[in-house]
């Protein structure tokens, strides 16, 4: 028993448009995946009128060599860091500007760990760096940064990190 050319060709056809709908879906997972991993490397930055925070998660080995002597550090620390600057708003290029940083991790079951920020001037510049716990999950961390510059007024940022690199303790 054959099948009439109609109903063949069909089958034909549909055959075709699964394998096409399957390799569309598939460049779709590829382009978000990489429009998440892009979103984790870009600094997070959030506005406040008189101010700006700027932060940042990244692995120590990403730092430059003056960067990390600046903060005591070398490149085979292998540490997770949070990296914190207040910029006063202006004309570009805006200044840093002396302030207070408080930070925490909350992880993904609530919990909540402090960063302990240090803070470091250079060049006219000043910048925070502190060390995220590796008791700390690797993964669905949500981080909150305040400043109290020099002015008192507080300003808070929160903002979700894709995985961390490097293993726990």
């Amino acid at each position: 028993m054959s099948l009439g050319p109609t109903l063949l060709n069909r089958h034909r056809t549909m055959k075709a448009a699964r394998g096409i709908v399957s390799k569309i879906t598939s460049c779709v997972f590829c382009l978000l995946a990489t429009a998440a991993t892009t979103a984790l490397a870009e600094p997070r930055e959030q506005d406040f009128g008189n101010y700006t925070i700027r932060a940042d998660v990244v692995h120590s080995s990403a730092l430059s060599d003056e960067t990390l002597k600046l903060h005591g550090l070398s490149k085979t620390s292998q540490r997770q860091l949070l990296d914190v600057v207040v910029l006063r708003a202006g004309k570009p290029p805006r200044k840093t500007v002396p302030a207070l940083i408080v930070a925490h991790v909350r992880g993904p079951k609530g919990y909540v760990r402090q960063i302990d920020m240090h803070a470091a001037r250079a060049k006219g510049r000043v910048s925070w760096l502190g060390e995220i716990p590796a008791t700390v999950p690797r993964s669905g961390l949500r981080f909150v940064v305040t400043a109290f510059p020099e002015d008192d007024t507080a300003v808070s940022m929160e903002f979700a990190a894709g995985p961390l690199q490097g293993p726990t303790r």
